[in-house]
């Protein structure tokens, strides 16, 4: 997908080389550790260069079985996070993946970013179900996905180490009759 998307207060646009120092400090953010994802083959480890963020935008230009883009505040420009749709594995069932930069949390716009999020995936492709992973010790991440009308699924448990110790990835979905039943509680796209 390579056509923005909005809301009232957020725009959803394709990655531009010059977003490369926003993204920049955004990754490198230490509240954001294990909430961030990565293309395959990067590094997790901290501080992430530009010229690694660069390569990181790159990559994430090139997906062809998904979309990765850049989340802007519509008045005032500002990097506020990024959203990922995944279907390399069913185009039914895409996975998704979202961030908000640590100073714009609990500002609603996480919710703006996943009702857009949704609204393209359940209204312009076929998909049926969509799915993301959370860590069990992310309990932020957990309320806000049950609060956004998923439900958890399944797990893959002790699927890595936190501070020495084993944690499980909680698998959330939301499917399409429950979307469309409630749309979410998120807010309209426009």
């Amino acid at each position: 997908m390579t056509r923005p998307m909005s809301s009232r207060r957020i725009e959803l646009r394709p990655w531009e080389p010059e977003d490369a120092g926003d993204l920049q400090t955004i990754l490198n953010h230490p509240d954001l550790a294990g909430h961030r994802s990565l293309p395959h083959g990067f590094s997790e480890e901290l501080p992430l260069s530009k010229q690694q963020v660069k390569a990181i935008i790159e990559k994430w230009s090139q997906m062809e079985d998904g979309f990765h883009m850049a989340a802007r505040h519509r008045v005032s420009g500002e990097l506020i996070g990024y959203v990922e749709a995944d279907w390399r594995w069913d185009p039914h069932a895409p996975g998704f993946w979202l961030a908000v930069d640590p100073k714009h949390q609990r500002r609603g716009y996480g919710r703006e970013l996943l009702g857009l999020l949704l609204s393209y995936l359940f209204d312009s492709t076929t998909a049926h179900n969509v799915s993301t992973w959370v860590a069990d010790w992310n309990a932020a991440g957990l309320a806000f996905l049950e609060a956004g009308g998923f439900s958890r699924a399944g797990a893959m448990r002790r699927a890595g180490r936190r501070n020495g110790e084993p944690f499980d990835l909680i698998v959330y979905d939301l499917l399409r009759p429950e979307w469309t039943d409630d749309q979410g509680g998120m807010p309209d796209a426009a």
